[in-house]
């Protein structure tokens, strides 16, 4: 797996390249502000490790991404 900072670092390049694209970046590492330098990077939405299928059905559905109606 990536570090967190290789993480924000390569979504950040994303966003260079395609600022309109949404992002959903979920980590096993938690603390040291990492949600805020994941939200300044520009994700759209951030998990921590472990997400369930719901939890990521609901991520998805606040992007606008057509889900099924009870994802496990």
């Amino acid at each position: 797996g990536r570090t967190d900072e290789e993480g924000t670092d390569l979504l950040c390049a994303i966003r260079d390249r395609a600022p309109r694209i949404r992002t959903i970046l979920y980590s096993a590492y938690e603390g040291d502000g990492l949600a805020g330098r994941i939200a300044r990077a520009g994700a759209d939405v951030y998990m921590a490790k472990p997400v369930s299928g719901r939890q990521m059905a609901v991520a998805l559905r606040r992007l606008g991404v057509p889900v099924a109606e009870d994802p496990k």
